[in-house]
């Protein structure tokens, strides 16, 4: 069981990825699903360790020059999910740099989809320490054979004296009281007049003095995703992931708080601001996720949306629909 932030279902092409990819690295490639035997290719990192805007050199190969026709890499701090440093020297004939999350060329990927034993590349390690990293592959063999979280971990020469780790997400008991929605604390419910814990999916808010809190829930299975989104108009922009969760009698439910002035990074790696004290559309979204991991499939309702704009700080009761044809559109392609 997972939850996870929203974004829109992504495809791998042959000349290389779409910018979604370099968050999740798993190729959506109909129902096919990565290997669970161990990946014949690898990562070969040419330093044991590294120091601040250090050049590395780094080669994609297999142990028996098995050849792939795809590969996405990056490098993150270890233990989080964060995208550090840059890509400089590489086959532009058959690879090509990205930017993930706002960082120019952190990521590397094919050109094409030519079958090739070897790909040698070169990563320029950031100007300040960062503590251990960990270069991330996803390899693909072909386009229903691939294997994702290949990974070479490196330590620096020197521990930084502070370290990022991701915050955790906590597995435990989440005290939903919905009697209060609408009276105590702000609620929007789906679908159109369902009260309680007999909707399908719902959220409620409490706005304080820097933050807000929201309780979230949705019928679905065990090994799925429950996400939300703000958005100005009713197509969906930005994400926001939650803090705990807890699965029970057939529900997904997870609690978060977040302030209520938000800074994201959205798809097209330009910094979006959320201010909470402004009326927004609020969007949830809900599905299954691929067999092993915390990717998100395609939903399998179609997302919903408030049907007005919600103000954080009014307690009431919202409903919300079914997102009309352009957003369908939109979070399907």
């Amino acid at each position: 069981m997972e939850t996870a932030q929203d974004f829109d279902t992504v495809e791998c092409r042959s000349d290389g990825v779409s910018p979604f990819f370099c968050l999740s690295m798993f190729p959506v490639h109909d129902t096919a699903t990565q290997q669970s035997s161990q990946s014949p290719f690898f990562i070969h990192v040419g330093e044991a360790s590294f120091r601040p805007s250090q050049h590395i050199n780094v080669t994609l190969t297999s142990y028996d020059e098995r050849p792939f026709i795809g590969v996405i890499m990056n490098a993150q701090l270890a233990g989080t999910d964060d995208i550090v440093g840059s890509f400089l020297v590489y086959p532009d004939n058959r690879t090509k740099t990205g930017s993930c999350s706002g960082n120019s060329k952190n990521y590397i990927t094919h050109s094409d989809n030519k079958p090739v034993t070897n790909i040698e590349v070169t990563w320029i390690a950031p100007g300040e320490d960062i503590g251990p990293i960990t270069f991330r592959a996803t390899f693909m063999e072909s386009f229903n054979v691939f294997w994702i979280n290949v990974e070479t971990d490196v330590a620096p020469e020197q521990a930084p004296s502070v370290q990022t780790q991701d915050p955790e997400i906590a597995k435990r008991p989440i005290d939903l009281d919905l009697d209060g929605c609408g009276s105590e604390s702000g609620c929007m419910l789906y679908p159109g007049f369902c009260f309680g814990l007999e909707c399908d999916t719902g959220v409620t808010f409490e706005m304080y003095s820097e933050h807000i809190h929201f309780n979230m829930w949705a019928r679905t299975s065990e090994s799925a995703y429950v996400s939300i989104g703000f958005s100005h108009d009713r197509l969906m922009r930005g994400r926001v992931t939650d803090m705990a969760t807890e699965y029970r009698d057939g529900s997904l439910y997870c609690s978060f708080t977040i302030p209520i002035i938000v800074n994201v990074t959205t798809v097209n790696e330009s910094l979006a601001t959320y201010d909470l004290h402004n009326p927004y559309h609020v969007m949830l979204a809900y599905g299954r996720l691929y067999e092993g991991t915390d990717v998100i499939a395609k939903h399998d309702e179609l997302p919903i949306q408030s049907i007005n704009k919600i103000a954080f700080d009014v307690i009431g009761i919202h409903r919300a629909n079914a997102l009309p044809l352009i957003t369908q559109i939109h979070v399907r392609s």
